[in-house]
């Protein structure tokens, strides 16, 4: 399947799958938000290196406290903490929203479905060149796990 056939305009593919590495490959999306803001929109990355899967998700997050309270030094006060969190723990919890019409949940399945066609003809590769005789990997020769 190639994701070339996508129907609706909200999901585009913005890098082609790219498996010829030896360690790896992917491909990325970009899922565009249907209040048409470029802000809101969404990226996913596949990204396939030495046998391991990982998705990415790109979007921009905004801290939002305007609804919390009503004067600007409240609001400020908020940020400050959220930014000493942040700060001192090296995280934060946000959520965010994407807003994408019925038309456009075939296709982010099309890319998922894409994704998982890729993966399995990678791991089939990966296993062909890795996977010695006995049965073990050439890495788990080398340090003798």
């Amino acid at each position: 399947m190639e994701v070339s056939n996508l129907t609706s305009f909200g999901v585009m593919q913005t890098m082609k799958w790219q498996l010829g590495n030896k360690h790896g490959g992917g491909a990325s999306y970009r899922i565009a938000c249907d209040c048409h803001d470029p802000d809101h929109d969404a990226v996913i990355m596949f990204d396939l290196e030495d046998g391991i899967f990982e998705i990415h998700f790109y979007k921009k997050l905004s801290w939002s406290t305007w609804w919390r309270s009503e004067h600007w030094y409240q609001r400020a006060w908020l940020r400050i903490k959220a930014a000493t969190k942040i700060l001192f723990t090296g995280w934060i919890e946000l959520e965010d929203e994407l807003v994408v019409g019925v038309d456009s949940i075939p296709d982010i399945i099309k890319v998922f479905e894409e994704a998982k066609m890729k993966i399995e003809e990678y791991e089939l590769s990966w296993k062909k060149e890795h996977v010695t005789k006995n049965g073990t990997t050439d890495n788990q020769e080398h340090t003798g796990q």
